[in-house]
């Protein structure tokens, strides 16, 4: 067999086996992708889990600079309900939604204050990919919890000099509403980078499949 054709179906092998990795994780983050603009944070007040020992951490780091409890909710997702835990800044500016990570992962702290116009801020600690869509910002802190509040304060106090108080968050209902604004206008906007992140192994490898069966079907 030519040398060629060894190395195509060495690179075929290959190509199979990145997409079957990676096609799992893809089709998992597009799921979850779609339809964000249609989902809604429900009141879990009674039926959410226990926060483990990271979320609790979270929830007391942010309660030491000013933030309070004000709920916890659960929203329907692809393969089950995700919890979150919901904190409302004292001076009702902005508020926090907690998601809890897993045994590998920590997870993620969103900051939000919306404001009458629409305009939106967001900053997200500790990972993520930052976006400017239209009315809405969102930045990404990788310090402390605590850093990244004090960074969203600041933000806020620039944005109040020049476009008044934002919508005051002091119930989970007032969140929930504010949720359902985000939801309407952006959409899920925020996860399109994870999706293509998520599928771009997926992409390669299926271009390498089609090159190299192209390669071994040559006369």
């Amino acid at each position: 067999m030519p040398l060629d054709r060894i190395v195509a179906i060495a690179v075929l092998a290959i190509s199979v086996a990145v997409v079957l990795y990676f096609l799992p994780g893809g089709i998992g983050a597009l799921r979850n992708s779609i339809g964000t603009g249609t989902r809604r944070q429900q009141d879990a007040a009674g039926r959410e889990p226990d926060p483990d020992p990271e979320m609790v951490t979270r929830i007391h780091a942010l309660e030491t600079i000013g933030y309070r409890r004000i709920g916890a909710t659960l929203t329907q997702v692809p393969g089950g309900h995700q919890p979150a835990w919901i904190l409302a800044s004292e001076d009702a500016l902005s508020y926090a939604i907690l998601v809890q990570g897993s045994a590998s992962i920590t997870g993620l702290t969103g900051l939000y204050s919306a404001w009458p116009d629409g305009t939106w801020l967001g900053t997200i600690h500790p990972r993520g990919t930052p976006l400017a869509f239209r009315s809405l910002r969102l930045r990404v802190e990788s310090g402390s919890l605590g850093q990244a509040a004090a960074v969203h304060r600041e933000e806020v106090a620039r944005i109040v000099s020049d476009r008044g108080a934002p919508t005051p968050v002091r119930t989970l209902g007032d969140m929930l509403a504010l949720d359902a604004d985000y939801r309407i206008r952006f959409g899920g906007r925020e996860l399109r980078p994870f999706v293509v992140r998520a599928l771009a192994p997926v992409g390669i490898g299926l271009a390498m499949m089609i090159l190299s069966l192209a390669w071994i079907a040559r006369p």
